[in-house]
């Protein structure tokens, strides 16, 4: 055997045997190594490599001061948008964005990005107690300039796959055209574009 040939430690033998997440480069990993006991040099590699990225997740960006998973408002003028976001991942040097209601994600560069802040008393009603919370504002610098495929959709969720075919169904019982069901895969969707 060549002494550059790398091997699994029993760390990443462990992390192989018990994998039960959703990453399938890493699920398919895990299933090779649980029915040969062993990777070969390059999945090896990969799998050092991808786990690293899995490592440096982070929960708060001190440079915006924005945490994850906290709720903002993007306001881009210049596109007519107002939409509420949240952080849903923070790497290095971006900012992820993500619009529940539309099913879509956005990354920023965090030097791009402008955070204001102002009070939201809307959650008051009769004879409550009104609660007034601190709400950031997500702008882009002038220097950022977003070009038309900024918002990226989302994968499609099984439940959301399943409505979709049921609509698709209904729609062929009431038409003659041809339907074509179109599912894209976007296995780049969590790498920075940048």
């Amino acid at each position: 055997m060549d002494n550059h040939t790398p091997l699994l430690n029993d760390e990443e033998k462990n992390f192989l045997e018990n994998y039960d997440k959703e990453n399938p480069f890493l699920k398919s990993l895990s299933n090779q190594y649980k029915e040969r006991g062993t990777l070969s040099e390059k999945q090896i590699i990969h799998l050092r490599k991808e786990t690293q990225q899995d490592k440096k997740i982070h929960t708060r960006c001190e440079v915006l001061h924005l945490s994850l998973n906290q709720e903002c408002i993007f306001e881009d003028k210049s596109y007519s948008e107002n939409k509420n976001v949240f952080v849903s991942k923070i790497s290095e040097k971006a900012i992820q964005i993500e619009d529940k209601e539309n099913n879509m994600y956005a990354w920023m560069p965090k030097a791009g990005v402008q955070v204001n802040t102002k009070l939201d008393d809307s959650e008051g009603g009769n004879n409550t107690p009104v609660l007034i919370k601190e709400i950031s504002i997500l702008t882009l610098k002038s220097w950022f300039t977003r070009d038309e495929d900024f918002w990226k959709q989302k994968k499609p969720s099984p439940e959301m796959i399943v409505e979709e075919q049921a609509n698709a169904l209904m729609d062929l019982d009431h038409q003659d055209e041809d339907y074509t069901d179109e599912i894209t895969s976007h296995e780049d969707d969590d790498k920075l574009p940048f």
